[in-house]
């Protein structure tokens, strides 16, 4: 009897073993073969529309749905305005653009990146064969209000939390809605390309962010350094104001409120050529940056040596002769999040959390968020009082909020033949709202009045519509 049992319990563990086996091949040859089928599809829509047919779904940080698979496809948002104003940055299942959401994060949409342990214990509650779903950090509200602040203009907004490095709100323009790139029809010239994150601009006078942070950080800093400013270049080929107006005697403070040229260009022949291109790569210039997976182009800056009259171009953000100066809008976004956070960079975030089919949160970024030191708080606390008095006194005023510490800087890029590029790097010193943003509008003239409506909007909508503040 003994035999008998024992030979039972044998069998039993040889039945269960070999099920285990089974399951696993079968569950392990599904995965392979919905990779081949992958791998076939290439262009045919049909085919990738049925594979999305039980993807996981896209939410923002309010939960509003951006993509989800219902009656056999993907479906996107509804909502016009919301669809266009995240198209660069969520994509479709199509892939036509590569540097999205839909592209890089479809094995965990597609359920295809889990282990074998995961895919068996999903089957047995049935909810195996669908994807897990992503929650971004954007805020539909915010998108759609910076998306349609830039009707008629060729950029980009990027608004973010300078103690997370959420992304907040991320736009570009022109866009388009997804059935129009789906079908590949009625798509506005440049109107797939994430101008937030792939487009690089002149960064104008918003490079004497940097300017000013090399003088401080330099042991040749004077706070009491003063340049008489005419209009008109100090020495042959150097810069110039581009209206012919002076401004006087400027010292730091002044020079940065007027955006004064000469005084800038002088500041960069204090400091020297390598200390300005030594800070301007601390604050990531020259170096690769990601927003989780999607690919940053990076942000360039390079300037002919012993020329001093080039380097008074570069130190006022004017890409003239050979010089190399390309900023992206998060690039941009990310110094005034720098001045702000103390001196820290944050590491930016665009995944808030992700979610199996059970709703079990898989991911979730961290509210410690991971930074760079580029200057140390005294420094970034001067840099502050510089950025805070333009807004008090100087050009930037109208993006002013009472009650409120707001620091920023403007800039115009000049082309040739063209009405000027216009930016803004701004932020709002606040410990419930930790926000900094940037945003460059192509041909929208001199003086970025319209890029700093368009970031006013984004920081008091913040604030209007997280009372108790941004969590």
């Amino acid at each position: 009897m003994k035999s008998f049992l024992k030979n039972i319990k044998i069998f039993f563990v040889i039945f269960v073993l070999l099920s285990v086996g089974l399951l696993t091949g079968l569950i392990w040859q599904q995965h392979r073969s919905q990779s081949s089928l992958w791998a076939a599809a290439g262009e045919n829509k049909h085919t990738l529309r049925s594979l999305y047919a039980l993807a996981g779904s896209i939410y923002t940080r309010d939960n509003i749905t951006l993509a989800t698979s219902e009656q056999g496809g993907r479906q996107y948002s509804s909502d016009p305005v919301l669809a266009a104003s995240v198209l660069q940055v969520v994509g479709d299942y199509t892939h036509i653009m590569g540097n999205t959401i839909e592209a890089a994060y479809q094995p965990e949409l597609m359920g295809n990146e889990r282990n074998i342990f995961r895919r068996v214990l999903l089957d047995f509650t049935g909810e195996g064969l669908r994807g897990d779903d992503l929650q971004l950090t954007i805020d539909s509200r915010l998108n759609k209000i910076a998306y349609t602040a830039m009707q008629g203009y060729k950029g980009a907004a990027v608004l973010l939390n300078y103690k997370t490095g959420e992304v907040l709100a991320m736009t570009s323009t022109p866009s388009t809605a997804p059935a129009n790139v789906i079908n590949y029809k009625n798509i506005p010239d440049t109107a797939l390309l994430n101008r937030a994150i792939n487009g690089v601009f002149p960064p104008g006078s918003t490079f004497k962010m940097i300017t000013a942070a090399s003088f401080i950080k330099s042991e040749r800093y004077d706070p009491n350094f003063t340049v008489k400013c005419t209009g008109a270049p100090l020495f042959n080929a150097a810069a110039k104001e581009i209206y012919g107006h002076g401004h006087g005697i400027m010292n730091l403070t002044d020079g940065f409120a007027n955006s004064c040229n000469i005084f800038f260009g002088e500041v960069g022949r204090k400091v020297g050529l390598g200390e300005l291109q030594q800070m301007a790569e601390t604050w990531g210039w020259n170096s690769p940056l990601s927003l989780d997976r999607l690919r940053v182009n990076t942000s360039r800056f390079s300037c002919p040596e012993h020329d001093e009259a080039i380097l008074t171009w570069a130190s006022i953000g004017q890409p003239v002769g050979d010089i190399i100066l390309q900023v992206t809008p998060l690039q941009l976004a990310l110094q005034a999040a720098t001045v702000a956070n103390d001196g820290k960079k944050p590491e930016p975030h665009i995944i808030a959390a992700r979610r199996d089919p059970t709703g079990k949160v898989y991911h979730i970024i961290s509210t410690t968020n991971s930074t760079k030191t580029v200057m140390s708080p005294e420094q970034a606390g001067l840099e502050r009082k510089l950025m805070e008095h333009a807004v008090a006194t100087g050009f930037v005023r109208a993006i002013d909020i009472r009650g409120l510490e707001v620091g920023a800087k403007s800039g115009t890029a000049e082309v040739a033949g063209q009405a000027a590029t216009g930016l803004i790097a701004a932020y709002v010193k606040n410990d419930a709202y930790p926000l900094a943003v940037a945003v460059i509008l192509e041909n929208c003239g001199a003086g970025a009045g319209v890029p700093l409506q368009v970031a006013r909007q984004l920081l008091v909508n913040s604030i209007a519509l997280y009372p108790n503040g941004i969590k």
